[in-house]
């Protein structure tokens, strides 16, 4: 099975596009769930999902039904996320936004289907009855939180409520965090290894504590083009950056990506490890040269 994240994008997606295609959707909501699960993306959460089950053998079916859940629940937020209502995006990896390529409804109805088809794959696998529950339970926990972050971000923005670091801190946490954390745990309930489920889930919140800030730091230093979506559209939003100077958000970003590697080293996942402190350092560089 393929190790790197590129070789694991190309062979995930040839599963996703292929288990969408079995789902049996209506022409319309079809096509445009597969237009947004088509433009691009890096499969950086199904690829966490994959090294975190390297450590308990996870077979790849398993994997990839549990990523393909995870997947689209993640396209279908973003869908959401573009719309007129809420941020008014025109693109979306470089390509028109869902509702720009289709119509605003199609979009509203595509993330609709798009919330629900997770319950349907993972319902469909082959697990012990304890276990399927147990994973479906995690999900609609991490949907719920990824649901309240996302309602955080916007009224917090649009209300102009006045908010704390902690509770800026609170909202990624939710709004990004939970899905890493539901991919990070997931293979530990299959395994039965829940004794490290909610640590593994914690640890996926802290990632999306610091990958929140790095495209929050995105969105001021990298053009549009740069960053495959509009930016330079966060000056109202309330982030970290709009209450503590840029050198310390790096600095407390930096902390998160440290204490993250040496976590999963002792926890005995290496090659997560490995992969976090690569990416981690990168992605600090290039925001400190942006």
């Amino acid at each position: 099975m393929p190790e790197d994240i590129f070789s694991f994008k190309q062979s995930f997606d040839s599963y996703l596009f292929e288990r969408t295609k079995k789902l049996d959707l209506i022409y319309d909501i079809q096509s445009s769930l597969f237009y947004s699960l088509s433009n691009g993306g890096k499969r950086l959460r199904p690829y966490f999902l994959f090294l975190s089950a390297q450590k308990y053998n996870l077979s790849r079916q398993s994997i990839f039904e549990l990523g393909c859940a995870i997947e689209i629940l993640h396209t279908s937020s973003l869908i959401h996320d573009d719309l007129p209502a809420i941020d008014n995006s025109d693109f979306r990896r470089s390509m028109p936004s869902s509702h720009r390529r289709f119509n605003e409804y199609t979009a509203i109805l595509t993330g609709d289907f798009g919330f629900t088809l997770p319950l349907k794959i993972l319902d469909e696998m082959d697990l012990a009855p304890d276990k399927k529950a147990a994973v479906i339970s995690y999900f609609i926990r991490a949907t719920i939180e990824l649901f309240t972050g996302e309602t955080q971000d916007v009224i917090f923005e649009k209300e102009n409520r006045e908010v704390s670091p902690q509770d800026i801190i609170k909202m990624y946490e939710c709004k990004t965090g939970s899905l890493f954390g539901l991919c990070l745990c997931l293979p530990s309930i299959i395994c039965s290894e829940s004794s490290e489920c909610e640590r593994l889930y914690h640890l996926g919140k802290q990632f999306g504590i610091f990958f929140q800030i790095m495209d929050d730091l995105d969105d001021i230093h990298l053009s549009s083009e740069q960053a495959g979506k509009d930016t330079g559209k966060d000056g109202n939003k309330k982030t970290l950056i709009s209450l503590w100077s840029e050198e310390k958000v790096i600095e407390y970003s930096s902390s998160i990506f440290s204490n993250l590697v040496e976590s999963f080293y002792n926890m005995g996942f290496l090659k997560l490890s490995t992969f976090i402190s690569d990416y981690g350092k990168n992605i600090i560089e290039r925001v400190r040269q942006g």
